[in-house]
Protein backbone atom coordinates (compact mmCIF):
# COMPACT_ATOMS: atom_id res chain seq x y z
CA UNK A 1 0.00 0.00 0.00
CA UNK A 2 2.62 2.37 0.93
CA UNK A 3 4.61 1.55 -2.28
CA UNK A 4 1.28 3.02 -4.44
CA UNK A 5 1.10 5.78 -2.33
CA UNK A 6 4.81 6.65 -3.28
CA UNK A 7 4.08 5.88 -6.62
CA UNK A 8 1.00 8.36 -7.19
CA UNK A 9 2.62 10.70 -4.95
CA UNK A 10 5.52 10.65 -7.36
CA UNK A 11 2.85 10.83 -10.70
CA UNK A 12 1.85 14.33 -9.18
CA UNK A 13 5.31 15.72 -8.47
CA UNK A 14 6.01 14.66 -13.08
CA UNK A 15 2.98 16.10 -13.57
CA UNK A 16 3.92 19.73 -14.64
CA UNK A 17 0.74 21.49 -13.89
CA UNK A 18 1.43 20.45 -10.08
CA UNK A 19 3.79 23.11 -9.71
CA UNK A 20 1.64 25.59 -12.34
CA UNK A 21 -1.10 25.80 -10.44
CA UNK A 22 0.08 26.23 -7.17
CA UNK A 23 2.91 28.97 -8.76
CA UNK A 24 -0.21 30.68 -10.14
CA UNK A 25 -2.24 30.44 -6.49
CA UNK A 26 0.38 31.80 -5.04
CA UNK A 27 0.84 34.67 -7.53
CA UNK A 28 -2.77 35.14 -6.91
CA UNK A 29 -2.45 35.53 -3.17
CA UNK A 30 0.66 38.20 -3.31
CA UNK A 31 -1.48 40.45 -6.33
CA UNK A 32 -4.42 40.37 -4.04
CA UNK A 33 -1.95 40.98 -0.55
CA UNK A 34 -0.78 44.16 -2.61
CA UNK A 35 -4.45 45.31 -3.62
CA UNK A 36 -4.79 44.74 0.22
CA UNK A 37 -2.60 47.10 1.73
CA UNK A 38 -2.72 49.85 -1.54
CA UNK A 39 -6.77 49.65 -2.29
CA UNK A 40 -8.32 48.40 1.34
CA UNK A 41 -11.46 49.46 0.15
CA UNK A 42 -11.40 47.21 -2.45
CA UNK A 43 -9.73 44.04 -0.47
CA UNK A 44 -10.37 44.31 3.43
CA UNK A 45 -7.04 43.13 4.90
CA UNK A 46 -9.09 41.78 7.94
CA UNK A 47 -11.47 39.40 5.39
CA UNK A 48 -9.03 38.26 2.88
CA UNK A 49 -6.28 36.69 5.30
CA UNK A 50 -9.04 35.04 6.93
CA UNK A 51 -9.63 33.99 3.28
CA UNK A 52 -5.78 32.98 2.71
CA UNK A 53 -6.26 35.73 0.17
CA UNK A 54 -8.26 33.34 -2.06
CA UNK A 55 -6.26 30.81 -2.05
CA UNK A 56 -9.09 28.17 0.07
CA UNK A 57 -11.30 29.14 -3.47
CA UNK A 58 -8.68 28.46 -5.98
CA UNK A 59 -7.50 25.16 -4.46
CA UNK A 60 -10.84 23.81 -4.70
CA UNK A 61 -10.63 23.95 -8.73
CA UNK A 62 -7.18 22.63 -8.30
CA UNK A 63 -8.35 19.42 -6.20
CA UNK A 64 -11.66 19.09 -8.72
CA UNK A 65 -9.00 18.24 -11.62
CA UNK A 66 -6.82 15.85 -9.46
CA UNK A 67 -9.53 13.88 -8.40
CA UNK A 68 -11.35 14.11 -11.76
CA UNK A 69 -8.22 12.66 -13.29
CA UNK A 70 -6.76 10.52 -10.74
CA UNK A 71 -9.15 7.40 -11.37
CA UNK A 72 -10.02 8.44 -15.18
CA UNK A 73 -6.18 8.90 -16.24
CA UNK A 74 -5.75 5.06 -15.51
CA UNK A 75 -8.81 3.81 -17.14
CA UNK A 76 -8.14 6.24 -20.59
CA UNK A 77 -4.33 5.13 -20.65
CA UNK A 78 -5.38 1.62 -19.97
CA UNK A 79 -2.78 1.86 -16.93
CA UNK A 80 -5.15 0.34 -14.54
CA UNK A 81 -4.49 -2.76 -15.91
CA UNK A 82 -0.83 -2.99 -15.26
CA UNK A 83 -1.41 -2.05 -11.81
CA UNK A 84 -3.74 -4.92 -11.21
CA UNK A 85 -1.65 -7.28 -12.31
CA UNK A 86 1.20 -6.22 -10.35
CA UNK A 87 -0.77 -8.39 -7.49
CA UNK A 88 -2.47 -4.61 -6.26
CA UNK A 89 -6.12 -5.46 -5.68
CA UNK A 90 -8.64 -3.09 -6.48
CA UNK A 91 -9.09 -2.03 -2.70
CA UNK A 92 -5.69 -1.49 -2.36
CA UNK A 93 -5.53 1.13 -5.81
CA UNK A 94 -8.31 3.06 -4.67
CA UNK A 95 -7.68 3.69 -1.46
CA UNK A 96 -4.12 4.62 -2.02
CA UNK A 97 -5.47 7.17 -4.73
CA UNK A 98 -7.81 8.70 -2.16
CA UNK A 99 -4.47 8.88 0.86
CA UNK A 100 -2.51 10.45 -2.03
CA UNK A 101 -5.49 13.19 -2.48
CA UNK A 102 -5.64 13.49 0.97
CA UNK A 103 -2.10 14.07 1.40
CA UNK A 104 -1.77 16.42 -1.30
CA UNK A 105 -4.88 18.84 0.13
CA UNK A 106 -2.97 18.66 3.68
CA UNK A 107 0.16 19.98 1.63
CA UNK A 108 -1.59 22.75 -0.25
CA UNK A 109 -3.29 23.91 2.66
CA UNK A 110 -0.39 23.65 4.87
CA UNK A 111 1.20 25.64 2.16
CA UNK A 112 -1.02 28.47 1.54
CA UNK A 113 -1.64 29.23 4.79
CA UNK A 114 2.11 30.15 5.66
CA UNK A 115 2.44 31.75 2.72
CA UNK A 116 -1.13 33.65 3.71
CA UNK A 117 0.62 34.25 7.37
CA UNK A 118 3.87 35.67 5.55
CA UNK A 119 2.03 38.31 3.82
CA UNK A 120 0.05 39.12 6.19
CA UNK A 121 3.19 40.40 8.09
CA UNK A 122 4.38 41.99 5.47
CA UNK A 123 1.32 43.99 4.17
CA UNK A 124 -0.81 44.43 7.19
CA UNK A 125 1.88 44.30 10.07
CA UNK A 126 -0.53 46.50 12.19
CA UNK A 127 -3.44 43.93 12.18
CA UNK A 128 -2.92 41.98 15.05
CA UNK A 129 -3.33 38.50 15.20
CA UNK A 130 -5.36 38.91 18.31
CA UNK A 131 -8.24 41.06 16.97
CA UNK A 132 -11.50 40.59 17.15
CA UNK A 133 -13.28 39.67 14.27
CA UNK A 134 -16.62 38.69 16.10
CA UNK A 135 -17.75 37.94 19.48
CA UNK A 136 -16.49 34.33 20.05
CA UNK A 137 -13.11 34.57 17.59
CA UNK A 138 -10.13 36.48 16.51
CA UNK A 139 -8.33 37.31 13.83
CA UNK A 140 -5.69 34.13 14.07
CA UNK A 141 -8.80 32.00 15.26
CA UNK A 142 -11.28 32.60 12.61
CA UNK A 143 -8.01 31.65 10.07
CA UNK A 144 -7.68 28.54 11.17
CA UNK A 145 -11.46 27.58 11.99
CA UNK A 146 -12.10 29.19 8.17
CA UNK A 147 -9.04 26.82 6.60
CA UNK A 148 -10.65 23.78 8.62
CA UNK A 149 -13.87 24.47 7.72
CA UNK A 150 -13.06 25.17 4.05
CA UNK A 151 -10.70 21.67 4.15
CA UNK A 152 -14.14 19.75 5.45
CA UNK A 153 -15.92 21.26 2.34
CA UNK A 154 -13.53 20.43 -0.15
CA UNK A 155 -13.13 17.00 0.88
CA UNK A 156 -16.81 16.37 0.48
CA UNK A 157 -16.29 18.19 -2.58
CA UNK A 158 -13.54 15.78 -3.67
CA UNK A 159 -15.84 12.84 -2.42
CA UNK A 160 -18.30 13.54 -4.79
CA UNK A 161 -16.00 13.98 -7.42
CA UNK A 162 -14.13 10.64 -7.08
CA UNK A 163 -17.29 9.15 -7.19
CA UNK A 164 -18.31 10.84 -10.50
CA UNK A 165 -14.79 9.69 -11.57
CA UNK A 166 -15.56 5.64 -11.14
CA UNK A 167 -18.60 6.07 -13.02
CA UNK A 168 -17.78 8.32 -15.77
CA UNK A 169 -14.68 7.70 -17.65
CA UNK A 170 -14.74 11.06 -19.24
CA UNK A 171 -12.21 13.17 -17.34
CA UNK A 172 -13.86 16.61 -18.69
CA UNK A 173 -17.31 15.37 -17.42
CA UNK A 174 -16.16 14.58 -14.18
CA UNK A 175 -14.07 18.02 -14.25
CA UNK A 176 -17.29 19.95 -15.36
CA UNK A 177 -20.14 18.14 -13.05
CA UNK A 178 -17.43 19.07 -9.74
CA UNK A 179 -17.16 22.32 -10.71
CA UNK A 180 -21.25 23.01 -11.59
CA UNK A 181 -21.73 21.47 -8.64
CA UNK A 182 -19.30 24.00 -6.66
CA UNK A 183 -20.49 26.97 -8.20
CA UNK A 184 -24.19 25.37 -7.40
CA UNK A 185 -23.81 26.10 -3.69
CA UNK A 186 -23.90 30.05 -4.26
CA UNK A 187 -26.32 29.97 -7.38
CA UNK A 188 -28.46 27.75 -5.11
CA UNK A 189 -28.45 28.72 -1.93
CA UNK A 190 -31.40 31.54 -1.70
CA UNK A 191 -33.91 28.75 -3.23
CA UNK A 192 -32.19 26.21 -1.18
CA UNK A 193 -32.59 28.41 2.10
CA UNK A 194 -36.34 29.02 1.11
CA UNK A 195 -36.87 25.82 0.71
CA UNK A 196 -35.22 24.83 4.24
CA UNK A 197 -37.72 27.51 5.82
CA UNK A 198 -40.91 25.90 4.52
CA UNK A 199 -39.62 22.07 5.05
CA UNK A 200 -36.90 22.07 7.58
CA UNK A 201 -35.81 18.61 7.24
CA UNK A 202 -33.61 20.03 3.81
CA UNK A 203 -31.40 21.32 6.71
CA UNK A 204 -29.75 17.86 6.53
CA UNK A 205 -28.38 17.74 2.21
CA UNK A 206 -25.42 18.03 1.51
CA UNK A 207 -25.13 21.56 -0.45
CA UNK A 208 -26.00 23.28 2.60
CA UNK A 209 -23.14 21.51 4.52
CA UNK A 210 -20.90 23.48 2.44
CA UNK A 211 -21.69 26.49 3.76
CA UNK A 212 -19.86 25.60 6.83
CA UNK A 213 -16.55 27.87 6.24
CA UNK A 214 -18.81 30.51 5.56
CA UNK A 215 -20.55 29.80 8.78
CA UNK A 216 -17.34 29.71 11.16
CA UNK A 217 -16.73 33.33 9.84
CA UNK A 218 -19.97 34.76 9.90
CA UNK A 219 -21.57 36.47 13.19
CA UNK A 220 -24.83 33.79 12.80
CA UNK A 221 -26.69 35.23 10.19
CA UNK A 222 -25.96 32.51 7.96
CA UNK A 223 -26.95 29.62 10.98
CA UNK A 224 -29.99 31.46 10.61
CA UNK A 225 -30.48 30.65 7.23
CA UNK A 226 -28.76 27.23 7.08
CA UNK A 227 -30.83 25.68 10.38
CA UNK A 228 -27.67 23.79 11.77
CA UNK A 229 -24.76 24.95 14.23
CA UNK A 230 -21.44 24.95 13.69
CA UNK A 231 -21.03 21.26 15.22
CA UNK A 232 -24.26 19.93 13.07
CA UNK A 233 -22.42 21.40 10.12
CA UNK A 234 -19.03 19.54 10.95
CA UNK A 235 -20.59 16.14 11.47
CA UNK A 236 -22.84 16.44 8.39
CA UNK A 237 -19.79 16.91 6.24
CA UNK A 238 -17.73 13.94 7.85
CA UNK A 239 -21.01 11.53 7.43
CA UNK A 240 -21.26 12.47 3.81
CA UNK A 241 -17.54 12.02 2.76
CA UNK A 242 -17.73 8.55 4.92
CA UNK A 243 -20.70 7.89 2.78
CA UNK A 244 -19.52 9.37 -0.63
CA UNK A 245 -15.69 7.33 -0.07
CA UNK A 246 -17.72 4.18 0.90
CA UNK A 247 -19.54 4.53 -2.43
CA UNK A 248 -16.58 5.09 -4.63
CA UNK A 249 -14.97 2.03 -3.12
CA UNK A 250 -17.67 -0.19 -3.55
CA UNK A 251 -18.47 1.29 -7.51
CA UNK A 252 -14.69 1.04 -8.03
CA UNK A 253 -14.28 -2.48 -7.02
CA UNK A 254 -17.26 -3.43 -9.71
CA UNK A 255 -16.10 -1.25 -12.57
CA UNK A 256 -15.36 -3.18 -15.78
CA UNK A 257 -11.90 -2.83 -16.76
Amino acid sequence: MSKLVRQELFKLYKKKSTFILFGAVTLIMILISVVSKTNPDIFEPESVFTSAYAAYAWIVFIMIIQASTIITMEFQYGTIKNLLYRNYTRSQVIISKCITLLIYSIGLYVSTSIIAIILKLFMSPNLSFLHKVNENMNLIQTFLFNALGNFIGLWLLISLVLLLSCIFRNTAVSIVIGIIIYFATSIVSGIMFLAIEKWEWLKWNPLNMLNLSGQISSDGEIASLTRLSIGQLFTGNIIYIIIFLFLVYVVFRKKNI
